[in-house]
């Protein structure tokens, strides 16, 4: 399940494959992914406001050491900061639903707190139930300018939060004991 939210038409809910869906995302159509509760979904994170995003991706490889990570994202003005960093992270590794996400959540609040970031990183709002997910090349409805470009990894699929390939690895209980 897709929507596309833009000025001109609104916004429309849909159905499409993953191949129809990467052609849609060659030009901005404001399409997020809608991820639902009981779907399987890449690990993702959503980190806003913050430039060194190393930092993050080392300490989710101290836990998973085969992680590979597909970025995109945004840099530029927003509202009063002129060079506002905006990244969505996806990766090669996946959860069953989202009540297996529940230890990555809390995990990355413990991220936060450890890094020093107060509200770049969001541990609350990406990870709901139905939960829009703007896709690679898209932007959003009030900010057609600020477009999530692909910054690691060109391949679009990657960057599909719902888009599970068969090499894709299932977390098991990395993130337990959080």
């Amino acid at each position: 399940m897709i929507v596309s939210d833009t000025k001109n038409y609104g916004r429309m809910y849909g159905l499409t494959t993953t191949e129809n869906l990467i052609k849609l995302l060659q030009i901005n159509n404001g399409i997020y992914e809608i991820i639902e509760r009981d779907q399987k979904r890449k690990l993702y994170i959503d980190v806003d406001g913050y430039d060194k995003i190393e930092h993050i991706l080392n300490a989710v490889r101290q836990i998973l050491p085969n992680i590979k990570f597909y970025v995109s994202g945004s840099i530029g003005p927003k509202g009063n900061k002129k060079n506002y960093h905006s990244y969505h992270i996806c990766s090669n590794y996946y959860f069953n639903n989202l009540n297996e996400m529940r230890g990555f959540k809390n995990y990355l609040k413990k991220l936060s707190n450890d890094l020093n970031l107060k509200n770049e990183i969001d541990y609350n709002g990406v990870y709901k139930s139905n939960q829009l997910f703007k896709c690679v090349n898209q932007s959003k409805r009030s900010d057609s300018k600020r477009i999530q470009k692909m910054i690691l990894n060109k391949n679009i699929k990657k960057h599909l939060v719902k888009c599970i390939d068969n090499d894709d690895i299932l977390v098991e209980n990395q993130f337990n004991k959080y």
